[in-house]
């Protein structure tokens, strides 16, 4: 059941990226210049993210009792959360790539877990978006620039929105696919 749910919002995601690019980004021609250095919502997306990572941080320590290692991981992603608001450029991208990670990831091993038809595709689907995340975070000017292109030529917002379409409707077959047997 959660994976279905997880599946359903994250096509519905793909879905809504897809038809922003197709609606949104030609009326506003200076959004590929604001979203990739947001750092209003860059910081809500890192600090949901860097909780994300600490949960999955937290066995490490596993020789420091529970109460430290509570107090200081949460101290570091207060820590990290500010410091990166301050210090970061394209925050917003790198915050969107490491979510696209940390979900892929999850998502991965719920499909795996849930024994969902093709899952061959769903894993490719999984990876290109695993990999899209890698190149945000460490090459974030990639995303403004492919917004660019998108706000000023046609061919490729129709291109882009329909390949993030496609991705979507594939994604919320493929989640919604164990309740249809």
């Amino acid at each position: 059941m959660i994976f279905t749910i997880a599946g359903i919002t994250f096509a519905v995601l793909i879905i809504s990226a897809a038809f922003s690019v197709w609606k949104i980004f030609p009326k506003n021609k200076d959004l590929w210049r604001i979203i990739p250095r947001e750092k209003r919502f860059g910081s809500v997306l890192g600090f949901i993210c860097l909780i994300w990572s600490a949960y999955h941080t937290f066995p490490i320590f596993e020789t420091t009792a529970p109460q430290v290692r509570l107090m200081v991981l949460s101290a570091l992603v207060i820590v990290i959360t500010f410091l990166s608001f301050d210090l970061m450029d394209f925050l917003f991208t790198r915050a969107l790539g490491g979510f696209l990670l940390l979900l892929v990831n999850w998502l991965l091993h719920q499909a795996f877990v849930h024994h969902t038809v093709f899952r061959p595709l769903f894993s490719m689907l999984c990876y290109i978006f695993g990999i899209s995340g890698i190149i945000m975070i460490a090459a974030p000017y990639h995303f403004r620039d492919l917004l660019e292109k998108i706000s000023h030529d046609c061919r490729w917002r129709l291109f882009t929105s329909t390949v993030l379409g496609v991705i979507g409707c594939i994604v919320l077959l493929i989640s919604v696919s164990p309740y249809v047997r």
